[in-house]
């Protein structure tokens, strides 16, 4: 047998076990495993990029918050200050 009735005879039998049923089903149950981890980790991706941005938000609201708070608390003793001043002076 020449290298052409090879390949003729190789070509033939690759068509005939790639037209199978067997062969189908195999891929069928290699495919969908492999589609179905691959959705997962991309909807995880998404899910886990998606609170990852919302927790850097609720991050800055809460270091605004702190800064107001703290902005607030010098307010505060500011006019604890000032009202202490104005109670010695009266006096």
């Amino acid at each position: 047998m020449d290298n052409s009735a090879i390949s003729t005879v190789i070509r033939d039998e690759l068509k005939v076990a790639l037209n199978s049923d067997e062969f189908r089903n195999s891929l069928i149950t290699l495919l969908i495993p492999a589609i179905v981890d691959a959705v997962k980790e991309k909807l995880c991706t998404d899910i886990h990029d998606a609170l990852q941005l919302e927790l850097l938000k609720k991050q800055d609201q809460l270091d605004k918050a702190e800064s107001e708070i703290q902005s607030l608390k010098q307010e505060l003793s500011a006019v604890k200050e000032t009202l202490e001043n104005q109670e010695q002076y009266s006096r």
